[in-house]
């Protein structure tokens, strides 16, 4: 208020006065009871009466709600539960605010009911008045004989809000027709001084009278396939609106309308709009019109139209299957949601399994390791996926597998898995998964070809099989063979055995001759240049293009080839012939090496005069005798000039020195 007293004068010979003061009300979000001001006052010898003024709360309004779908059902009789609260509060700048807390001292209590609808949308056949209903209304039966449509609703003091489970009995009529509001939510009679705002209860129309959207992604009959790749573009897709089966004409008496829209599916898995997954630009909306039915006609759609604005993005990330929303309305309302699915397949989700080592030779036992890939992905899922791998015997030509676990007799292989099967994990966030077993060839005594074995397996991504690519183990005859050897590259090849240490840089073919041809799969054999029994010293001796070189045998052949560069060092060592080893590896197979020798340019012996190299003959003199030292050098020639050793390997001896005359004659 303004002031807290007022004075009020009664003029002389009057019998009234007055005086204005301002009160300004506080607006507050509880509930409680209207309250006054009172207004008194003393005047000497006069006894004055007082005056009230009340406040009236604008939070005394009781505003009903609803949550939950009220549908149609397929039976004549059934009844759905709906969460109803009626909660206390207020309207302010037409925003209804709830009240914080309620000074009532006790339970505001009132009892909740189901009004008829409003605007005439609730014809006699849907809505039987707000009265108690019974089995005979063609409503499902409550707990009892009778079916109740309202429920007591009680506030505690202190608190805004009550709800209960409010039951409403709902027929299936089989009639394509839009919504019905058949009842609103609200209170039988208020309490004194509410006002309430009802809520709606709304019947959408039975799920048999539905339209959907149909989908077909290739040329064969309509809606035969649903799914999309990746990379693919919406042009193909046929797609058109239509009543699902069992949807009799009688139902539909008219053309019916269906405007398709395209979201992100809500789904796990489910695409994401926006060129994440794909893209959809349509030039303008699309339309289909189912037409109006002849007598007895079931089933009808539309005239078809394409997708024509979708595109699927061709990413490299493992996800699995993925769902397009085909989604829309209908000129029947909004009971008559259009609904449609297009899958997309991904096609990272493939996976490829290799093994290492591909081949295992008679007599041995080997750790094979397996490795599971997704094919061509860069991410994957953020859930780990499971691949079961099972080895087996190839269906031509194959190996013999144990059904139990080694050591076994009498087929050809086993393994040290129970049932030749196990698991490889592909961990979250990773595109590959690596396992492995232990494999056993047995030895035998029979010259047999190579047999086969397929290890394969299956998994699922995103709930969906995917595609696993078998690997195959080659098991070969222990007594098999490869034989290295060496020539130049002429046509045809000459054979090398040695090559000068003064002879510059030379291309060594190495060729790998097995000794029957080999199986369906090819052999690699790696061949190790020097090392081992060599007597020449790499650096020192000579120099090679590589320390190692594979060669291949391709399927079905007899041999392969690879060219390496060895040049030898040109020193001035007298030393033996020195030589290079080349040995080799194949699994199943033995490999016999060969060895190129290098020689040695300054393995020579020049022998000269010691103390003089003239002798004279003197006048008159019939024999003369003379001692002539003699000197044996070791060493080489290069361009013609002797040079000499600068040290030697070994030692040498020189024996039957003898002076020749010219002419040759010693």
């Amino acid at each position: 208020r303004s002031v807290g007293e007022v004075t009020v004068t009664i003029a002389a010979s009057a019998t009234s006065g007055s005086a204005e003061v301002t009160i300004t009300p506080v607006v507050d979000t509880i509930t409680e009871e209207h309250e006054t001001i009172r207004f008194g006052g003393t005047a000497a010898g006069y006894a004055v009466g007082s005056a009230d003024l009340a406040i009236t709360d604008q939070d005394r309004v009781v505003k009903w709600s609803l949550s939950g779908v009220l549908d149609e059902w397929a039976s004549a009789r059934n009844s759905v539960g709906l969460g109803a609260t009626a909660r206390l509060g207020g309207t302010s700048g037409g925003v209804f605010t709830a009240s914080t807390a309620s000074t009532y001292g006790t339970n505001l209590s009132m009892l909740g009911w189901g009004h008829a609808g409003p605007d005439g949308t609730c014809t006699s056949s849907d809505c039987y008045g707000g009265t108690e209903v019974t089995a005979a209304n063609n409503i499902l039966d409550h707990e009892t004989t009778l079916f109740h449509f309202r429920r007591w609703f009680s506030i505690p003091a202190g608190s805004v809000t009550a709800s209960q489970t409010m039951n409403y009995g709902v027929k299936a009529d089989n009639v394509a027709e839009p919504d019905e509001v058949v009842r609103r939510l609200g209170a039988r009679t208020l309490p004194t001084g509410f006002t309430e705002e009802r809520a709606d209860v709304t019947v959408r129309d039975t799920a048999d009278s539905r339209i959907v959207f149909g989908i077909d992604t290739d040329s064969n009959a309509m809606g035969n396939q649903t799914t999309i790749a990746e990379g693919s573009t919406g042009g193909g897709v046929a797609v058109w609106a239509g009543w699902p089966p069992g949807v009799s004409s009688s139902q539909h008496t008219s053309a019916t309308t269906a405007t398709l829209t395209i979201e992100e599916d809500t789904e796990p898995g489910a695409g994401e709009a926006g060129d994440a997954d794909f893209d959809w630009a349509p030039s303008g909306p699309l339309s289909f019109t189912i037409p109006a039915p002849a007598t007895g006609e079931a089933g009808l759609k539309s005239p078809s139209g394409t997708l024509a604005g979708l595109t699927v993005t061709d990413d490299t990330v493992v996800e699995g299957p993925e769902t397009i929303a085909l989604g829309g309305t209908s000129s029947l309302g909004s009971g008559h949601t259009v609904t449609g699915v297009l899958t997309i397949v991904d096609d990272d989700a493939d996976i490829a399994l290799s093994v290492s080592p591909g081949v295992i030779a008679e007599g041995t036992t080997q750790t094979v390791t397996v490795t599971a890939r997704f094919a061509g992905a860069s991410s994957a899922l953020t859930a780990a996926t499971d691949v079961t791998v099972t080895i087996a015997g190839a269906a031509s030509g194959g190996a013999t597998l144990s059904s139990g676990v080694c050591p076994q007799t009498g087929d050809d292989v086993c393994t040290d898995q129970t049932g030749n099967s196990f698991m490889v994990t592909i961990p979250a966030g990773r595109t590959a998964g690596v396992g492995s077993f232990q494999l056993t060839a047995r030895e035998d005594s029979t010259a047999d070809d190579e047999e086969g074995l397929v290890i394969s397996g299956a998994a699922t991504v995103g709930g969906t099989a995917v595609e696993v690519t078998a690997a195959a183990m080659t098991v070969r005859d222990a007594a098999q063979t490869i034989t290295l050897s060496l020539s130049d590259t002429a046509s045809p090849p000459v054979a090398l055995t040695e090559v000068a240490e003064d002879g510059g840089a030379q291309t060594v073919r190495v060729t790998a001759t097995a000794s029957s041809a080999v199986g369906a799969s090819p052999v690699t054999v790696a061949v190790t240049v020097g090392g081992g029994d060599s007597t020449a010293a790499v650096d020192d001796d000579y120099t090679r293009s590589g320390t190692s070189a594979t060669i291949t045998i391709p399927a079905a052949g007899t041999s392969g080839s690879v060219d390496v560069t060895i040049t030898p060092v040109s020193d001035t060592i007298t030393e033996d012939r020195e030589t290079i080893l080349f040995t080799g590896s194949a699994t199943g197979y033995g490999v016999v090496s060969a060895s190129l020798a290098i020689g040695d340019q300054d393995r020579s012996i020049r022998v000269s005069p010691v103390g003089g190299d003239r002798f004279e003959e003197p006048p008159g003199a019939t024999q003369v005798a003379y001692e002539i030292g003699a000197e044996a050098e070791l060493g080489g020639v290069t361009d013609g000039v002797f040079t000499a050793s600068t040290a030697s390997t070994y030692s040498v001896g020189l024996s039957n020195v003898r002076v020749f005359m010219d002419g040759g004659t010693a």
